[in-house]
């Protein structure tokens, strides 16, 4: 998540393609380019933003970094604080990291390397605790994400090994190293893949992953024919799926779940062939029906990677979205909630 919604606009932070990456805000419809937050080379950023304080995961293949900064409205931008950046270690082979904050403010990251689970955490940003392992026997594709819900962490993963999707929490207030028994999200046909992005509502997680069915040659022996699924986990533990999007002959990947909780329900965004396109759906009772809505074309582009914020939304912030285009640009839709 790049992307989130504090005093009154939209921020982002995004390499500019020159010098690093920046702080960019949206502001009567165009996007002001703030300070420098990294320099060098593209760094892939996770943003967690949690009143005034924003935590900010940047990585590359060479090294990560974690950031804080304390928005000051006098002045309109952010900040940051002392001691930071700190360097974050993460083993080699990494696809990607995500950044999550518990119930008692302890920064967590996961990430997958050479097929195992891992998380680092840190009571205040500055010293991280060693990588521990959390699962094993993964392929080296499949990645993991982290969210904090009902005073819990709860870390989601891909196997294709074994065609399964896992999560696994632990309960803030226990020790840090306490975690409770894995649970098996979804098991066959080809379930699993390395797309996986997550959200909660009401002490509910939300996951949204895409399968790997686009690799058999008819229908598989599982839980599912969909290229996308939503799985829902309730508060008593009760993991369902439900499918989303169809197999087609389009390329039908990268796929994010925002909620809206004011209206309660889940926008679920993906590429679909050169275009971002989403389908909706309410909480009350889950159904994805329906062709997809169209949520950012351009002509001659093509479009992927769509990101949004980690925050639930609703009709004052309204609902954005980024995506990048093969023509090296970044492109944005703001979407009202009503």
């Amino acid at each position: 998540s790049k992307v989130w919604h504090h005093d009154g606009s939209w921020w982002c932070i995004l390499h500019d393609g020159r010098a690093g990456s920046y702080f960019y805000r949206l502001q009567q419809g165009t996007w002001r380019k703030g300070h420098l937050v990294y320099s060098g080379i593209p760094a892939r950023a996770d943003v967690l933003s949690d009143s005034n304080e924003l935590c900010v995961l940047l990585w590359t293949v060479q090294e990560a970094r974690v950031f804080k900064f304390r928005y000051s409205k006098e002045n309109g931008s952010y900040y940051l604080l002392e001691g930071f950046p700190v360097a974050l270690s993460l083993l080699k082979g990494h696809e990607t990291a995500v950044l999550a904050k518990d119930s008692r403010g302890v920064l967590w990251v996961t990430y997958e390397s050479q097929g195992a689970v891992y998380v680092s955490w840190s009571i205040t940003g500055l010293h991280w605790q060693e990588n521990r392992v959390l699962a094993s026997s993964l392929e080296d594709d499949d990645i993991s994400s982290i969210i904090a819900f009902d005073g819990r962490t709860g870390v989601f993963w891909s196997n294709q090994n074994s065609e399964s999707l896992h999560f696994r929490f632990r309960h803030d207030r226990q020790p840090f190293e306490r975690w409770e028994e894995e649970e098996t999200v979804s098991q066959g046909g080809l379930v699993a893949d390395d797309h996986v992005n997550l959200a909660v509502a009401e002490g509910w997680v939300y996951s949204v992953t895409k399968t790997s069915v686009d690799d058999a040659n008819g229908e598989v022996n599982g839980p599912t024919q969909a290229q996308i699924i939503l799985s829902t986990r309730s508060k008593r533990g009760v993991w369902r799926t439900y499918d989303v999007a169809p197999l087609s002959v389009e390329t039908v990947t990268r796929p994010i779940v925002v909620l809206d909780d004011e209206n309660r329900e889940a926008y679920v965004f993906y590429r679909k062939g050169d275009d971002i396109v989403y389908k909706r759906t309410s909480l009350n009772e889950i159904e994805f029906v329906g062709e997809p809505v169209p949520a950012i074309t351009v002509p001659g582009v093509t479009l992927n990677n769509v990101t949004s914020s980690k925050q639930n939304v609703n009709s004052s912030t309204g609902l954005l979205i980024l995506a990048t285009g093969d023509d090296g640009r970044a492109y944005h839709r703001l979407l009202p909630i009503r």
